[in-house]
């Protein structure tokens, strides 16, 4: 460590996020688009949120966790398919072998469709914008899960189906690839159209999606990997769909229609779900409409997730009948349109009419705050001299007339110097960004797609450490001085990495709802756990001189723990750690106890002979990775400020 170098905040700043981050009145959340913050008082967020919970259709409130029955499912499933579905040892423990955390529930405000919030806006015309309990506010719902019991083999899924998307002929991968497709001209009977899918994932039933997933995969089963039986798969989305449970506010909940939006495959699986409703559709306007007609919609029609476009050529076809079509297709799946002689916009895009010519432009909505990263941010220097050309290239490559270019260029400029990057900076990317040919920029040329073989050096940025980069290089040059790792080694190009601190957003924007800040340790339900009885419950705990406050909430069954080990006999104690669960941990020590042979720390025969056997036990710090070096670091700095006695034995 670096320690004259200053740190990245002041000692006001660290208490100001403390104290926001501890004010249990406010809830504090990203909004759903355009970059903002959105500051609300708790009671009325939790009100909103149990609004949505409270509907029967989509939710239920169940009375316990399920976790530990999902990963017993989860087993079964590779279990079954054990002969079918050649999954290796380290995948089959990735899906089941993790230490799993209930999901929790929460909602990010869609301020773009609030009408009250659009006007405030207008009317107080300032960067912070006062809108008190708005009635019209709706919420995405997501389901925030990234280690619940069914993620990791959501994972998978994804990765196995992903590359079933690109057979969907509608399919549009992001802004650039919409723009691929989008024509230079436009006839004097056609009109912009753009449509919507009313809460898609929601509303997608596990029927129609596992229908769907079958129909893709029946058709382009080469797109699926060989060790992977369709049963297998279709198998495992059951479990993901159907076993999506929750907490909010200390109560339990299941989603029981639809899928949730936070699980990793919900983009794929909502993708390849409409995807195959629209092979139906196609087959009914070949039914109901000439060739030609059906011809056109098929190659006009473009889709990413639920925002759809297509260029309506109203001699053809009435389009209040083609919107007919698509809300027959299924009875739980809704469509909103909207049309537009002159302008649309479709993702980030704003489409306008010139006569008979297209032109594009970026597309903001009104509550978009342009809050780029600050340059005094603490990021790689490198990171934030590049922001300027990426943004500029972005601008070069959507807008296409000229003089409408330079316009978002100059503004572009404005809000990068508002956030205090220095002016050469932004016009040296401006410059080069504007030197690209934009045809090249939408239509990039092809490269070798062989997966280069990278080794990456990943460390945390801060500027208080020090560069490892050049002692990294020096000891894989000493490595590839052995024979066997010199070849080991040669097809990997070592780089330097920066994983990105916790920054203000992860500080603040909590997905779990608290209204207060206790978490306490406690014991698990099963009756005939041999850990419980030796645990220790509550929210507090002194250890020396020192009163702990348990920063999460841990049973037997947390892993990544500090735990304190206290004798019975002398009220002494001794600090430990475990990647696995304290229960397993825990059976060890009495292991030790009990069996002298098996003694590898002088801890257990004081507790043998000092306690005859009788301890307790209390996790009081849980790491958020599973980091065994991190773990091990924590373990020494709590033994070097506490002292325990135990820890001492020779």
């Amino acid at each position: 460590m670096e320690r004259n170098k200053k740190r990245n905040l002041s000692n006001d700043e660290e208490n100001a996020i403390k104290s926001l981050s501890n004010d249990y009145s406010i809830v504090i959340k990203e909004a759903d688009k355009g970059g903002a913050v959105v500051i609300m008082d708790a009671d009325y967020y939790k009100s909103k949120v149990m609004e949505m919970l409270s509907n029967r259709e989509f939710y239920n409130e169940i009375p316990e966790k399920q976790g530990k029955k999902i990963i017993q499912k989860v087993k079964h499933l590779l279990k079954k398919h054990k002969s079918t579905s050649s999954l290796t040892k380290k995948e089959t423990e990735f899906l089941t072998d993790f230490d799993f955390i209930e999901s929790v529930f929460y909602g990010l405000p869609k301020v773009h469709k609030s009408k009250s919030i659009r006007e405030a806006i207008d009317a107080q015309i300032s960067d912070y914008i006062t809108c008190l309990k708005p009635e019209d506010l709706t919420f995405i719902p997501i389901v925030g899960g990234p280690i619940s019991p069914t993620q990791h083999l959501s994972q998978l899924l994804d990765i196995l189906l992903k590359p079933l998307c690109t057979e969907v002929k509608s399919y549009v991968r992001d802004d650039l690839d919409f723009l691929r497709h989008l024509p230079d001209k436009i006839l004097p009977s056609e009109t912009l159209v753009t449509m919507d899918v009313t809460n898609l994932y929601t509303n997608i039933i596990s029927t129609l999606g596992l229908k769907a997933l079958k129909y893709w995969i029946d058709k382009h089963p080469e797109k699926i990997n060989y060790r992977f039986t369709k049963d297998f798969i279709l198998e495992a989305t059951e479990i993901v769909l159907k076993n999506n449970t929750f907490s909010f506010c200390d109560k339990h909940y299941e989603q029981i229609k639809g899928t949730a939006m936070g699980t990793k495959m919900a983009p794929t699986y909502a993708t390849l779900t409409l995807g195959y409703l629209e092979e139906i559709l196609y087959e009914k306007i070949s039914d109901r409409f000439d060739s030609t007609t059906a011809i056109n919609i098929k190659q006009k029609w473009k889709r990413y997730l639920d925002d759809c476009f297509i260029i309506w050529n109203v001699n053809n076809m009435n389009l209040d009948i083609f919107y007919d079509i698509l809300n027959e297709l299924d009875p739980d799946i809704h469509f909103t349109v909207e049309e537009n002689l002159e302008s649309i916009s479709f993702l980030d895009v704003l489409i306008t009419r010139n006569g008979e010519k297209l032109t594009t432009d970026v597309y903001y909505k009104t509550t978009d705050t342009h809050q780029y990263l600050h340059f005094g941010s603490c990021h790689p220097r490198h990171t934030k001299r590049s922001i300027p050309y990426n943004l500029s290239r972005r601008i070069c490559t959507i807008v296409s007339d000229e003089e409408r270019r330079k316009e978002r260029l100059k503004e572009l400029k404005g809000y990068l110097l508002d956030q205090k990057y220095p002016l050469e900076i932004i016009e040296d990317g401006i410059k080069k960004a504007e030197e690209l040919d934009r045809n090249q920029l939408i239509n990039p040329p092809s490269t070798d797609t062989t997966e280069e073989k990278i080794l990456p050096f990943v460390t945390t940025h801060s500027p208080r450490n020090r560069n490892m980069t050049p002692f990294v290089q020096h000891l894989n040059g000493v490595l590839k001085t052995d024979e066997k790792m010199s070849k080991v080694l040669q097809n990997f190009q070592f780089i330097n990495s920066k994983r990105q601190p916790k920054n203000l957003r992860r500080l603040l924007c909590k997905s779990h709802f608290q209204q207060n800040n206790v978490h306490s340790v406690s014991k698990c339900p099963d009756r005939r756990c041999g850990t419980c009885p030796y645990i220790r419950e509550g929210n507090t705990f002194k250890i020396g001189p020192k009163d702990f406050k348990v920063n999460a909430n841990m049973s037997c069954d947390s892993k990544n723990v500090i735990y304190c080990i206290t004798c019975e006999g002398c009220g002494q104690f001794y600090i430990g750690e475990t990647g696995t669960t304290l229960r397993t941990r825990i059976r060890i020590h009495k292991q030790h106890i009990q069996h002298p042979e098996y003694r590898q720390v002088k801890v257990s025969e004081h507790l043998d002979q000092c306690g005859n056997g009788h301890f307790t036990v209390f996790p009081f710090y849980k790491l958020l990775t599973d980091s065994t070096v991190e773990r091990r670091e924590k373990e020494k700095h709590f033994i070097k400020s506490l002292k325990p006695t135990l820890n001492s034995l020779a």
